[in-house]
């Protein structure tokens, strides 16, 4: 088979194979995907370029014809190779992006962590747990904030402190929602679920409590930091670029 036989069956190969791909989307009204017939183009392009080269580096005439074929592999195969790993990160994400966003943000994943104020309290984790097993899919919602309440409960003999947490979190179906539970003696008790964020009283009135207390508390932390002594403040600037 001649150079120029190889070249054009390459083209012709690969633009009936796209064609083909793309007939299901067709079907289906998805005319998106005619527009990957075009991209064959500079694949098919790239792949003469390599068999150039190679033919450059390998002069013997006879295997030419071959070398143009292995331009061809290389060229579409790295691109398969390339499509197939978008595939698989993005079916990741569909299955597990919320989960692994939520684990972080609560810091659950301890070995991704390099911030020990990323480490919650147990009765976090614990909360957070019996939410998480509310759902069929735990992937199904996307934790946007938490914060807890605590108040002191007299038991048989002695005095126990009872952990209210709120998780608010946005659904697949974006409705804004939050759920509350109960944390006494490491054991959740689920209060609300599905809550709405947007419309509950005690949520909305809670969490304002709790947007203006951290306000405060940083308001409060920049006026001890101006107070520093100039040594200090560059003390604690060598210690965070040393973290």
């Amino acid at each position: 088979m001649t150079i120029r036989k190889v070249i054009l069956y390459s083209l012709l190969i690969s633009i009936a194979l796209c064609a083909l791909f793309t007939i299901p989307s067709i079907i289906d009204n998805d005319l998106f995907m005619l527009l990957l017939i075009p991209c064959v183009l500079p694949v098919w392009g790239i792949g003469i370029f390599i068999g150039v080269i190679i033919c450059a580096i390998i002069q013997k005439k006879h295997a030419e014809p071959w070398f143009y074929i292995t331009g061809q592999v290389i060229a579409f195969g790295s691109v398969l190779i390339f499509l197939y790993q978008m595939y698989l990160t993005q079916t990741h994400q569909l299955q597990f992006k919320n989960i692994e966003h939520n684990h972080f943000l609560l810091g659950l994943n301890r070995e991704l962590l390099t911030d020990s104020a990323f480490i919650n309290p147990e009765y976090i984790k614990t909360a957070f747990i019996k939410l998480e097993a509310e759902f069929e899919d735990p992937n199904s919602f996307h934790l946007t904030s938490f914060f807890s309440t605590e108040r002191d409960t007299a038991l048989s003999t002695y005095i126990e402190t009872v952990h209210t947490v709120y998780f608010a979190y946005n659904t697949n179906e974006n409705k804004r929602l939050f759920s509350k539970v109960s944390v006494l003696e490491n054991k959740a008790l689920m209060e609300i679920f599905n809550g709405d964020a947007l419309h509950h009283g005690e949520f909305k009135l809670l969490k304002a409590k709790h947007e203006q207390r951290s306000i405060e508390q940083t308001n409060e932390f920049i006026k001890v930091l101006k107070e520093l002594p100039d040594s200090t403040k560059q003390q604690l600037r060598e210690s965070l670029e040393g973290n």
